[in-house]
């Protein structure tokens, strides 16, 4: 969405505009207005806006860069299981893993595994709150290669063992209620 305020000149322009169709809105030549008026804010919306881009309406560097850091993201959300490496992450975002690495910093204030490791810990946090398996099986199922090295990023992240959060956090089984 845009947000129009009518202290932006060309956005007062786009409102004055929008009020005006609906001034002509029972007049017989009502749609003929309208369209012109609709054509009128498309070219302001186009000469304001939508310049920022390139000739070939490609976008500016910024812009790639953060679909760039979007395509990254969700390659890690969809193949957290699997063992990645930077330079897998930063094939998906057409980096290099130095550029990768810059990227994730500026916008996430992260390194991409570290993102990754922290991805694993959400969705482990899920796991051990709603299934009865083992830590062991739970960091297997998440991408960790031992069991040690995930109680171990565990631990830091959340200043509790796994065992402890599942106990802390566990949702009630309620089929085991007694019956009224």
């Amino acid at each position: 969405y845009l947000l129009l305020r009518s202290e932006v000149p060309w956005a007062d322009e786009i409102l004055t505009d929008i009020k005006k169709m609906q001034l002509c809105s029972g007049e017989a030549s009502a749609p003929l207005q309208i369209q012109g008026l609709l054509y009128r804010i498309w070219l302001v919306l186009y000469e304001q806006v939508f310049r920022h881009q390139t000739p070939r309406g490609q976008p500016e560097a910024s812009s790639l860069k953060l679909h760039n850091l979007r395509n990254m993201i969700r390659y890690i959300k969809n193949n957290y299981r699997e063992k990645l490496t930077l330079e897998d992450i930063a094939k998906v975002g057409f980096l290099s893993k130095s550029g990768c690495l810059a990227l994730f910093k500026r916008y996430l204030n992260e390194t991409p595994i570290n993102f990754l490791i922290d991805y694993r810990l959400k969705i482990s946090t899920q796991l051990l709150r709603s299934t009865g398996s083992s830590v062991t099986e739970i960091a297997y199922l998440v991408g960790f290669s031992n069991a040690s090295y995930f109680t171990e990023c565990f631990r830091k992240l959340y200043d509790c063992t796994p065992l402890e959060y599942r106990k802390a956090h566990a949702v009630p089984d309620l089929s085991r209620r007694p019956a009224r």
